[in-house]
């Protein structure tokens, strides 16, 4: 990875992209809201979206 993960307040940190890359999706799309995810073997569209305001 191109960071190391970290912990804070008991939530696990990872950098997105290499974590995402590893599950075989690359980085779509980038909101103020919401990152989108596509599989690599995709058309293109978004299949996943992450909510970055999540608890």
């Amino acid at each position: 990875m191109s960071e190391s993960p970290v912990v804070i307040q008991n939530k696990l940190y990872v950098p997105l992209r290499d974590f995402s890359e590893a599950l075989e999706y690359q980085i779509g799309s980038v909101g103020a809201d919401a990152i989108g995810m596509i599989p690599k073997s995709s058309n293109g569209e978004a299949t996943a979206y992450i909510n970055k305001n999540s608890k």
